[in-house]
């Protein structure tokens, strides 16, 4: 499930497509507002990034409602480029080593969100 949706924002971000992210996270939640913002930043400077992703470590389940679930995961974010509209790398970002997060997803009328995410 992670996975999935970590797949689907790396497209948003390698097509430079922020409607993609509404695919990933609930809409208005603050990891989906940052998330349209570092996209639009992008897009406004004629830029996309690839590939932006998370390779998961570990995923612990910690509560499950009836609404959805919270999950702590420990991922790392491997190095990526920032691309301009030729193609042309114009920067690129070191990423980072594993991190730990609570993460709470809700079921959507399609499939799983992420509402919230925090540091655990």
């Amino acid at each position: 499930m992670l996975a999935g949706l970590d797949g689907r924002r790396a497209v948003a971000f390698a097509e430079s497509n922020p409607a993609v992210l509404a695919e990933v996270y609930v809409e208005g939640s603050p990891p989906y507002a940052a998330d349209v913002a570092s996209l639009r930043s992008l897009v406004d400077a004629g830029n996309r990034a690839r590939p932006v992703r998370h390779e998961l470590q570990e995923v612990r389940l910690i509560t499950r409602t009836a609404a959805g679930v919270t999950v702590e995961v420990t991922d790392e974010m491997p190095a990526y480029d920032v691309v301009n509209s030729a193609g042309a790398v114009v920067g690129s970002d070191p990423g980072r080593g594993p991190k730990s997060w609570q993460v709470e997803l809700v079921l959507a009328g399609d499939g799983w969100r992420i509402s919230s995410l925090r540091g655990a």
